[in-house]
């Protein structure tokens, strides 16, 4: 026997999900990403109840779901709502660029123009400055803790008012223009979409079970801070969503980040650069739910992995790099 097929059978022996894997009629490329799940993501199988992974691959597109606890009664339904946490920040950037485009705002625009009487921050912050997380503003607003009474339901009770209330006092001389990543920069793109009368539709579908700390939560309203931590969507059409955009995006410009040596910032998510291509990643995790995704600039490969657990936010992207 060859070298190589006694390596393969020792993989299959050193790794008991390979007979359920192999039992299924899954292409070479799902087998290869099943196996990067299960061998370089770290995952812990006993707190992720399933894992769903959309793609697109060269013309290829396809779904794998892996059920990790098939004795339960839980799936994770590709048309059912998934909580996408900072994910959504993609969703809002992408609303705000179509009006953009179609000259019904400009990114120059100051958001004092939007903001009510007596909200007015003293320093102008253009629309730019919040979808690159260039404005100055924090990651949370300092009077948060004054309004949170339940750590499952967190926003629940932080209102509009308490939102501009921040944004009026807080002082931002000396601290515009570089980037500092802030949930308050989307929460306010998400309050200036509702006054321009894009607002979403209610949440009255269907509902996936998430979990956090092997508990299942149910899933709750979303009050302030959407954009930021509570847009919701179904797997599926989140992975159609990133493939519509495929024109909009391609041109978008990318900014430093300062995180770390090649991850850059643009409109709603962040950019890795590789020696073939300049990869968008976003990630989230909130409400009992795990979202990463990726694509590169033209769509020729697009990953949608969505976990039913907020336990795990992982190296998922790493452990599937070579899918770009």
């Amino acid at each position: 026997m060859h070298f190589h097929k006694k390596l393969f059978f020792l993989f299959l022996v050193l790794f008991p999900f390979g007979k359920n894997i192999f039992a299924q009629a899954y292409t070479r490329l799902e087998k290869k990403i099943i196996r990067s799940i299960y061998k370089d993501s770290g995952i812990d199988v006993r707190k992720v109840p399933n894992l769903l992974v959309f793609y697109a691959h060269d013309g290829t597109e396809g779904q794998i779901n892996l059920d990790f606890h098939p004795a339960d009664s839980i799936t994770l339904h590709p048309d059912y709502l998934i909580a996408l946490g900072d994910a959504s920040q993609f969703l809002a950037a992408q609303t705000i660029m179509q009006l953009v485009s179609q000259n019904k705002l400009q990114l120059s625009q100051d958001i004092n123009l939007f903001l009510p009487q007596g909200y007015h921050n003293p320093t102008p912050i253009s629309l730019e400055s919040l979808l690159t997380h260039q404005s100055g503003l924090p990651k949370l607003p300092t009077n948060f803790g004054q309004y949170e009474k339940d750590k499952n339901d967190p926003y629940r009770y932080y209102t509009d008012t308490a939102l501009l209330a921040f944004v009026k006092d807080y002082p931002l001389a000396q601290k515009t223009g570089k980037y500092r990543y802030s949930l308050v920069n989307y929460a306010l793109i998400q309050y200036i979409l509702e006054q321009l009368d894009k607002k979403r539709t209610p949440l009255n579908e269907k509902w996936n079970t998430g979990h956090k700390e092997g508990h299942p939560i149910t899933p709750k309203t979303y009050y302030q801070f959407d954009a930021a931590k509570g847009l919701a969507m179904t797997p599926s059409a989140l992975f159609q969503t990133i493939k519509s955009t495929k024109q909009i995006v391609k041109n978008y410009p990318i900014f430093s980040t300062k995180m770390q040596r090649k991850i850059y910032s643009s409109y709603g998510f962040h950019v890795l650069k590789t020696r073939k291509h300049e990869i968008a990643l976003l990630k989230g995790a909130v409400n009992g739910f795990t979202v990463v995704a990726a694509f590169d600039r033209n769509r020729d490969r697009i990953l949608v992995i969505v976990a039913d657990s907020q336990d795990y936010t992982g190296r998922l992207y790493h452990a599937l790099d070579w899918f770009f």
